[in-house]
């Protein structure tokens, strides 16, 4: 079973769990940073930053949904309130944030480049 720890604000491990696949060969997942920034004509940058198995990731993804920007934003803040921003509730924000990253897609390619 994997170790699954995040040391970001507002996103536990329980979310993150729903969000990865499980590989034998992990031992250790880590999130160490996730945010969200705007870069432009309705553009916005997903930053993250993890550790598989003590091995670091940056992985950066674009996204168009702005409802997404406003409601991290407002969840960083402490303001987001349920139903804001088109989101049932804090948790459908970080499944989406996680769903954007596809650590999946990270974990897939350390445990096979590991394998090499």
């Amino acid at each position: 079973m994997i170790n699954i720890t995040s040391n970001k604000f507002g996103v536990t491990g329980s979310h993150i769990e729903k969000e990865l696949i499980t590989s034998p060969t992990v031992d250790s997942f880590v999130l160490d940073f996730i945010n969200i920034v705007g870069v432009g004509r309705g553009a916005y940058l997903i930053e993250a930053h993890c550790k598989i198995d003590e091995i670091e990731y940056k992985i950066k993804r674009r996204t168009t949904n702005s409802q997404l920007y406003d409601a991290w934003r407002s969840g960083m803040s402490e303001l987001y309130e349920d139903g804001d921003d088109g989101f049932e509730n804090w948790d459908d924000v970080v499944s989406s944030m996680l769903m954007i990253i596809d650590f999946e897609e990270v974990i897939c390619d350390h445990v096979y480049d590991r394998e090499i």
